[in-house]
């Protein structure tokens, strides 16, 4: 990446880790009220609660690994195309817990390839003596975020 461009990359992975956990942390509890206020029972809501990490867990380390052969675009494209069909399929759930648990999974495999891409963005922008302090920046947006 040409020098001059990375205090833009590293501006741009700080607000989209703000704009990503506000939306991920925003939907979550929404998503468990949505079963609720279907008629879900508390263990179908844990099941609900448990589709958002366990897509997530298992995609991580291949995820992982496609992103560092292909770079980490592909992988923030994938990410928010998968927030945004969580979020209108979460919208058009009406009475469906089917589809509300179809929305957390998308919700979860997007926020991983979003973090992801963000953790690769700040990694191939920084120079070796800095990882500390970019990291420590991303994980502050991060909380803002959150």
């Amino acid at each position: 990446m040409n020098p001059g461009r990375r205090p833009l990359a590293i501006l741009f992975v700080l607000t989209h880790a703000v704009v990503i956990q506000l939306i991920t942390f925003a939907m979550r509890p929404t998503l468990s009220y949505a079963v609720l206020d279907v008629g879900g029972s508390p263990a179908l809501l844990g099941v609900v609660v448990a589709a958002f990490a366990v897509p997530a867990l298992i995609l991580a380390l291949p995820a992982g690994h496609v992103i560092d052969r292909i770079g980490e675009r592909p992988s923030l494209l994938v990410g928010a195309g998968a927030l945004i069909a969580a979020a209108v399929i979460a919208t058009l759930a009406r009475n469906s817990v089917l589809a509300l648990l179809l929305a957390t999974m998308l919700l979860g495999v997007g926020h991983l390839l979003s973090v992801i891409g963000e953790q690769a963005i700040v990694a191939n922008t920084t120079s070796r003596g800095q990882y500390d302090s970019k990291f420590g920046h991303f994980t502050f947006a991060s909380a803002i975020g959150q």
